[in-house]
């Protein structure tokens, strides 16, 4: 059984052990490095374990042993006292595919969400995470910006996605939504086609934090090498034309993507359901994850 609670002063050794092994182990995933955390003196450890109206960091436990954590921190100010974020986060390696991280951002959530004048919750994650989109996407967290190297590990540069839950904004209903399938023939100019890939690698972590994506595929043309068919499954025809459209996700999606096409392609939607008598192959690669 995994109980989760707030890190009290007298646990500071195996919080900050715990940290210092998520530093370590995961360098690409944290702002922070182990090279310098590894120093961090005793009264510092403890100021991190912070635990009153502007903060808090939780722990999961199991056996009374601590397996994972989690940050949160509040705006101080006048002007930042509506938001707060999230930072830390991290399940020990022995302990994941358990659903520990999602109980440590459920409790989170539900404090802030007590939180009197609260109404923006943050948290950033490196693109390449995509266990971590999949997992801040389904509790309702949406990306509002990419930040292109926003870490550089062993040299090597990493975007980081930004991302936000509001506060109060109405649960989604599952009644009556009926999933659909956008497509689009993708034309690219002659000569940058491996620059629109590129391109497109970034821009599939913006539409991954998107409320109501469901996964997405690109596929090259057999017969040319400069057409791709996408393909984007979304919970409603409204995620799409509204969601996603009108967020400023959809700005940079246009930014990075719509320069290469030639000429722009007409999109459109389709039922996701066979019509009788077709059949489809449960175990192509490409399909839409499982919801």
């Amino acid at each position: 059984m995994t109980t989760i609670r707030i890190i009290p002063y007298e646990e500071a050794a195996a919080f900050w052990t715990l940290r210092l092994e998520a530093l370590r182990q995961h360098p690409t995933a944290f702002g922070s490095s182990w090279e310098e955390a590894k120093d961090t003196t005793d009264e510092g450890i403890r100021d991190r374990l912070q635990n009153d109206d502007n903060g808090f960091v939780l722990g999961a436990y199991q056996d009374n042993r601590l397996v994972g954590m989690i940050g949160f921190k509040r705006g101080t100010s006048i002007k930042e006292r509506h938001k707060a974020f999230i930072w830390g986060m991290y399940v020990a390696s022995s302990h994941r595919g358990q659903g520990i991280g999602r109980l440590l951002m459920e409790e989170v959530i539900q404090r802030a969400t007590a939180m009197n004048g609260l109404e923006i919750v943050t948290l950033s994650v490196v693109t390449t995470n995509t266990g971590a989109l999949k997992l801040y996407r389904s509790l309702g967290f949406v990306i509002y910006g990419t930040e292109p190297c926003a870490l550089r590990v062993d040299g090597e540069c990493l975007d980081e996605a930004h991302m936000a839950y509001r506060i109060g904004a109405a649960p989604r209903s599952k009644d009556h939504e009926q999933p659909i399938l956008e497509a689009a023939l993708l034309s690219i100019i002659p000569g940058r086609k491996e620059e629109f890939e590129a391109s497109f690698i970034q821009a599939s972590a913006i539409i991954a934090g998107i409320r109501g994506y469901l996964g997405h595929e690109l596929r090259a043309c057999v017969e040319d090498d400069h057409k791709y068919l996408l393909l984007v499954h979304w919970e409603s025809l409204e995620d799409h034309t509204v969601g996603f459209r009108e967020s400023s996700a959809y700005q940079e999606w246009k930014n990075l993507l719509h320069h290469y096409y030639d000429p722009f392609p007409v999109v459109e939607h389709f039922h996701p359901n066979l019509l009788p008598g077709t059949k489809r192959n449960d175990k192509e690669e490409g399909s839409p994850p499982s919801q």
